[in-house]
């Protein structure tokens, strides 16, 4: 649950990719939110999103969790920024809320 990840919305990297293709000049960009955020953040905006408390639903076994020193994958999406005049149009937790909304929706 502490393990943290680069969130990121995919209508914003679809732009940020489109973005990318206007440039005069072919370049390499990241296409990342730029920003870290751990699982259980995810879970409790989600969970909070629903009205519940996930430590009502959610248990952690222990014994499925593997110990390992694992790097850190953040995305440095500054050139990207700089060049394409890109910004993810939502944040982590604007994100999250949007996710469920949407699964909401088209049940």
């Amino acid at each position: 649950m502490d393990a943290k990840i680069d969130w990121g919305y995919a209508p914003d990297y679809i732009e940020a990719a489109y973005l990318t293709l206007q440039q005069n000049e072919s370049s390499k960009y990241i296409i990342s939110s730029g920003k870290l955020s751990c699982i259980k953040d995810f879970v409790s905006i989600a969970f909070t999103e629903l009205g519940l408390n996930w430590e009502n639903y959610i248990e952690v076994n222990q014994n499925l969790i593997q110990k390992q020193n694992t790097t850190i994958l953040l995305g440095d999406n500054n050139k990207l920024i700089n060049n394409c005049n890109w910004k993810p149009s939502v944040n982590f937790e604007e994100m999250v809320k949007l996710l469920i909304q949407t699964e909401i929706s088209e049940r």
